[in-house]
């Protein structure tokens, strides 16, 4: 479960994705990991740096989320042997859902950005999702804001 909410945060650009955003439900002796809260789609933010909150594998930022950024991300999840093949078609297919509901229910700035944001992914892990075209959104990749932007700051 804490994969697949990494992997929706991944997608939807949410790079404040920390330690803090994750809870635990415990009902009598099953424990349940609480349902995704405070998710934004950060990458629209110029103002700040885009580095991942933590770690995924080595990768720092979305554009460095390649199949061994995945594969070390699994590893460091406690899988034995991280299951990169099925991780994928898991990312695809939530990437297509994403797509579908955002086209639907979200303002056309967001479903564009959004749509950035899984091109991105799909460049650094070398696959296509099969996602339609959209429209140019102009989003800020890694080097070009992390001098100016200085971090989360107050934001935070």
């Amino acid at each position: 479960d804490f994969l697949a909410q990494t992997i929706f945060n991944l997608l939807v650009g949410n790079t404040d994705n920390h330690g803090k955003n994750t809870s635990l439900l415990y009902r009598g002796r099953t424990v349940l990991l609480a349902p995704l809260y405070d998710v934004a789609p950060v990458f629209m933010d110029r103002r700040v740096t885009h580095e991942f909150a933590f770690r995924h594998g080595r990768a720092r930022f979305a554009e460095d989320f390649d199949v061994d950024a995945l594969r070390g991300l699994l590893s460091d999840l406690g899988f034995g042997k991280p299951p990169v093949g099925r991780t994928m078609k898991q990312i695809q297919q939530l990437a297509k859902r994403i797509s579908e509901l955002s086209a639907r229910h979200a303002p056309k700035g967001l479903v564009d950005g959004l749509h950035a944001q899984a091109r991105v992914l799909e460049d650094a892990l070398d696959v296509d999702f099969g996602l339609e075209e959209r429209d140019y959104y102009d989003r800020v990749v890694r080097d070009e804001a992390i001098e100016a932007a200085g971090g989360w700051g107050t934001l935070s």
